[in-house]
This record gives structure tokens, sequence and C-alpha cells, in this order.
């Protein structure tokens, strides 16, 4: 196990105290934090170790990170490219009453003629 200094190194970016604060969080288990967690390193441009931290949360169950993996997915950002995975992982996200995640899917039938 590494300690938080050694992985602060390993991400290389520049992380505030409450940032650190949601890493303890996240790495606790927590599925809220791991959201969070990921949604930081998407926006620091980090996205193999966003959709680390994406996958523990949907694992729980968390709508949430499931969307962001459908989006992740569709885009090709820290996974490859993959329509299945995202059309899944949206309609898992939308299935458990996600918003924009069923506002996805029925753009998606839309785009189908099936709405």
């Amino acid at each position: 196990m590494l300690a938080l200094a050694q992985i602060l190194d390993l991400i290389d970016i520049a992380l505030t105290g409450e940032e650190l604060h949601v890493i303890v969080k996240a790495d606790s288990g927590d599925a809220y934090a791991q959201v969070d967690a990921g949604a930081m390193f998407f926006v620091a441009g980090r996205f193999g170790a966003a959709v680390y931290w994406f996958d523990l949360a949907a694992a729980q169950g968390n709508a949430d990170a499931m969307q962001w993996l459908g989006n992740c997915h569709a885009s090709g950002l820290g996974v490859p490219k993959d329509e299945s995975l995202a059309i899944m992982w949206i309609a898992k996200a939308a299935s458990l009453g996600h918003l924009v995640a069923c506002q996805q899917i029925q753009g998606m039938r839309a785009g189908r003629g099936d709405a």
C-alpha cells in the first residue's frame, strides 16, 4: 500500500486540502466521494484515473458514476471508445432515475426515430 504522499507524487496534480479529503474518503469506499474524485481527475485531464474512481462508485450502484462512465466510453476518454458500453452505462443510470441519463436515452431514441 502506498502512502498518501507517494500517491500525490504519482498523480502530479495540485490538490487543495478539501480535494485531499475527498481522495481519502473515496479510498475508504465512499461512493459519492469516488464520483467526486473521478470528476476532479476528469477536469484535470487525467481520464484513466477518473474512470478508475467512476468504476468503483458504479460497482456500488451510483447512478452518477454510471452516467460518467457512459460518457467516457462514448468519447473514448480514459477507456477505448465503445458505443455498446456507453449505452449500457447510460441505460443503467437512466434505470436508476438519473435525469441526464434519461435525457440521453431519449435523445438516442429520437435519433433512431423511436421517440
